[in-house]
């Protein structure tokens, strides 16, 4: 199972935007549209990993 973030809420550069081929790719700017889902890095939600500076 996939849980997508909204992508809004992904820092540019995080965010793993799925194409309609199904591949994806790093979306590095704000989405427009405030629904558009997003895959995220798996260190980013992994609760035994450190999260990486964000600054």
């Amino acid at each position: 199972m996939h849980t997508a973030a909204l992508a809004h809420t992904v820092r540019a550069g995080h965010r793993w935007i799925e194409l309609s081929d199904g591949r994806v790719t790093v979306y590095g700017v704000c989405p427009p549209d405030p629904f558009q889902r997003c895959r995220i890095e798996h260190r980013l939600a992994c609760l035994a990993q450190r999260l990486p500076d964000m600054g």
